[in-house]
């Protein structure tokens, strides 16, 4: 009964719709979005052959803290909009 409802809710299921890059940040001490599942994403997604960068920043939790790790995010996701944007 639950299966359903977690099926169609969860992106892995969905993976070979998507049709534009994608950039995965994720923390390492994440509990509600554990790393291993962003890794799960990206493998999947390489394998349907998409383009997708992913870092993880070991020591954040669900949220990133620390100045150092939010000025590098920034940073990688302009360098990733920037590589994908321009026309």
């Amino acid at each position: 009964k639950d299966y359903d409802r977690w099926y169609a809710m969860s992106p892995i299921f969905f993976l070979d719709r998507i049709t534009c890059p994608i950039q995965l940040i994720a923390s390492g001490n994440d509990v509600r979005c554990p790393p291993a599942e962003a890794e799960q994403v990206r493998d999947e997604l390489l394998k349907l052959g998409k383009p997708v960068d992913m870092h993880i920043y070991a020591d954040e939790g669900h949220i990133i803290r620390r100045l150092d790790n939010r000025v590098d995010a920034y940073t990688r996701r302009a360098a990733f909009l920037d590589r994908y944007l321009k026309t």
